[in-house]
């Protein structure tokens, strides 16, 4: 008898704002670089490792490798970087599809390389008994919403993806801050290599009232919201912008190793001001 796969993919995309060139997507040349490591030929193509370990972590009892993935077309001397992510791990199985795609599998994840090239980091997170409705949340994150769409539709038309159905999708573009003159991890987060354990997401939109206040008006509001949120710097944030794209203005993601620390910010920030101008 066939199996069932209880529903239900849940995808955060999340298109970067930020422009990249011919070059942020290198290429490696494996008769010449001796750290390749030929892990598959399949469907026409050929699949290459090369890891870099953190020298801070070597000491470390899991020390933290850069794993790049290269694909090379069978009748091309140079194979172009697909994929990159940081890890401990150092074992991987792959599936090369006939259209190049990849689907790579780590000792704790899948992540799938859709054929659209360099342009997509997943991470996967169980909401299985937190959430109602779904029990997988993607998060991708791409420098074109086209490449998500492509990796989506690739996804659901494999083995797995016939068993899913998507339950939400929220996706918006990162921008600098308004209120802050730099920026720093805590504040904007989605560049950073490794993620921590939980991720909790949410839109919202300001009130009317809050765009009719005074351009220093809100800078105070927001100084307040932001000296607590200093307190809490073992949580991080992830804040996406899409007024014009969706029905809300916002999307924001608070990520942490506590849920008790997430939890703490949270009631702290409700004693400020600018949370009343703020609607989910």
């Amino acid at each position: 008898m066939r199996g069932t796969f209880a529903a239900v993919a849940c995808a955060l995309l999340i298109p970067s704002l930020s422009a990249r060139g011919q070059d942020a997507y290198p290429q490696l040349d494996p008769s010449s670089d001796r750290t390749a490591r030929l892990l598959s030929v399949q469907a026409g193509y050929a699949l290459w490792l090369s890891s870099e370990l953190h020298a801070d972590t070597a000491s470390h009892r899991a020390p933290m490798f850069t794993h790049r993935f290269y694909r090379q077309r069978l009748d091309r001397r140079r194979a172009d970087l697909i994929y990159q992510l940081v890890d401990t791990s150092v074992g991987y199985r792959t599936a090369i599809r006939d259209d190049g795609s990849m689907l790579l599998e780590t000792e704790r994840r899948f992540h799938f390389v859709s054929t659209t090239g360099p342009a997509i980091t997943t991470h996967a997170y169980s909401t299985l008994g937190l959430k109602t409705g779904a029990e997988l949340m993607l998060w991708w994150k791409s420098a074109n919403a086209v490449h998500v769409q492509d990796a989506l539709a690739s996804l659901l038309s494999t083995g797995l993806g016939r068993y899913c159905e998507i339950a939400h999708s929220l996706w918006g573009l990162t921008r600098p801050s308004l209120y802050t003159k730099r920026r720093t991890t805590q504040e904007q987060a989605v560049d950073e290599p490794t993620r921590l354990r939980y991720l909790i997401v949410y839109p919202f939109t300001k009130t009317i009232e809050w765009y009719l206040m005074s351009r220093d008006a809100r800078q105070g509001m927001m100084n307040e919201h932001m000296r607590i949120g200093h307190d809490f710097d073992d949580v991080r944030q992830v804040l996406l912008y899409t007024t014009g794209l969706d029905d809300q203005e916002f999307i924001v993601a608070y990520e942490t190793d506590s849920l008790e620390r997430h939890q703490d910010l949270v009631i702290a920030l409700r004693s400020t001001k600018s949370i009343s101008c703020m609607r989910q």
